[in-house]
């Protein structure tokens, strides 16, 4: 995967205006985005420099996108690359955890990358590749 992000490949976060409404970051804290994908909610919060984010998501994809992140955050922004089921390996003091934040869906990128299986335009195999899996829907079903 290419560095340089096409702005037609590029994923816009989910009512990010809201979210960030609810979530209140101005005043600081640790928030754990369990679907960072390219980074709109991590980059958004980070903004505020009393913020931290840890950050996970099962797509392998993603790495390059939380590497900027750690490069451009230093000690603010951590990712992991996880699934849901293994969330209790973040280790959070209660205390500082503000907010967790689920963007569930498909990002654009998974969209259009055909050989995951995930587009009605594919004549390929129903995969549904997320990321870390041991195995595909095509095999399941």
């Amino acid at each position: 995967m290419s560095a340089i992000i096409k702005l037609e490949n590029k994923h816009f976060p989910v009512l990010l205006k809201e979210l960030i409404s609810i979530i209140s970051p101005l005043y600081g804290g640790t928030f754990l985005d369990c679907t960072f994908g390219q980074g709109g909610y991590s980059k958004k919060i980070l903004e505020k420099k009393i913020n931290k984010v840890i950050a996970i998501d099962r797509d392998q994809d993603v790495y390059l996108y939380a590497k900027e992140l750690e490069k451009k955050y230093n000690n603010r922004f951590h990712f992991q690359n996880i699934k849901f089921s293994e969330i209790n390996r973040i280790e959070i003091k209660s205390n500082d955890l503000k907010a967790i934040i689920f963007d569930l869906g498909y990002s654009i990128n998974q969209i259009k990358d055909l050989s995951r299986g995930l587009s009605f335009k594919s004549t390929g195999k129903l995969n549904m590749k997320m990321g870390i899996n041991n195995f595909s829907c095509h095999e399941v079903i």
